[in-house]
């Protein structure tokens, strides 16, 4: 089992074990989809399933499985860093 923390009133929630500077840490997707929501005087409340969808897509790099070993060894410093 994991202990959870509630984090708004829509039922989301977080492992309770993982502080929110960890979560900010991995969260570099999130961050590039709120700047290009904001770009368009949105944000994740205000837009759109639709508009979310379409940005998300828009800002996602295509993946090169070349890179697979590298991009690991990337999350798995990153997590030594942040004591996951």
């Amino acid at each position: 089992g994991y202990t959870i923390r509630l984090v708004d009133d829509k039922g989301n929630f977080e492992l309770a074990h993982i502080t929110r500077e960890q979560i900010e840490g991995f969260s570099g997707r999130s961050k590039v989809i709120e700047e290009a929501l904001a770009n368009e005087g949105k944000t994740r409340a205000t837009a759109t399933s639709l508009e979310k969808q379409v940005i998300s897509l828009a800002t996602r790099p295509r993946k090169d499985e070349r890179d697979r070993a590298i991009v690991k060894q990337y999350w798995v410093e990153k997590s030594q860093v942040l004591n996951i």
